[in-house]
């Protein structure tokens, strides 16, 4: 079993906190890359936390998007 994990901050700085589980890290793995592509595109977010990790806590991928600041 494989674990998406999601923390993403909007721009209200409400912060949604979710957990999906797979039965294939291809297919969690491919989650993660469509998570943190929507959040990179998209307006509303300011950051977005995505962790795939196996059953037994072993991280498997890890990355975190902060937008940039415009000045």
């Amino acid at each position: 079993m494989f674990y998406v994990i999601e923390i993403s901050t909007g721009d209200s700085k409400i912060a949604g906190k979710s957990i999906y589980d797979y039965d294939s890290e291809q297919k969690a793995v491919a989650t993660f890359h469509s998570k943190m592509g929507t959040a990179m595109k998209s307006d509303l977010y300011v950051s977005e936390l995505l962790m795939v990790i196996d059953e037994n806590g072993t991280v498997i991928k890890r990355e975190q998007f902060l937008k940039p600041v415009e000045e």
